[in-house]
């Protein structure tokens, strides 16, 4: 992430990790295995909503974020072996190592609204502009390309 990126989140915190509590997993399987497993239980959000039902990433990094109804769903996916909590408290964003592959999740204090995309549960067209502003900042491509590639379907 870029220096802006870190510059922005000195002055606002970014909406997702706001929403609620968040965890940092490594994922120790491949992600196309991770995601198929989150298909019932996790509602994607940022990159994993934009490749989900639109094709396409804004970041660079190949992480996942995605809601949970509870905590004891974001243990199940430990207890699946899916993935390892991250232990800490520091911005966990920080703490992608290189060679893996991260699933972000929060359990907010009220589940964003959802629809099927994709083959996955995402959150609807404004959470996700919203989400994806509160990330990335107020970046006028950013919502070129949802609009141009989800178009006003919702």
């Amino acid at each position: 992430m870029g220096a802006l990126f870190w510059k922005y989140l000195d002055v606002v915190p970014s909406v997702f990790s706001a929403r609620g509590e968040l965890y940092g997993l490594r994922l120790l399987v491949p992600r196309c295995a991770a995601l198929d497993h989150l298909r019932e239980t996790a509602v994607l959000t940022l990159d994993s909503a934009t490749e989900a039902f639109g094709g396409f990433r804004i970041g660079r990094a190949r992480n996942d974020y995605a809601y949970f109804a509870s905590e004891s769903e974001v243990v199940a996916v430990e207890s699946a072996g899916l993935a390892v909590r991250r232990p800490g408290s520091s911005f966990p964003f920080a703490w992608t190592p290189p060679d893996r592959e991260m699933l972000f999740a929060v359990v907010p204090r009220r589940m964003p609204a959802s629809a099927m995309r994709g083959g996955a549960r995402v959150v609807t067209r404004g959470d996700l502009i919203r989400d994806l502003i509160g990330f990335y900042g107020l970046r006028v491509d950013v919502v070129a390309a949802i609009e141009a590639k989800l178009g006003e379907s919702e």
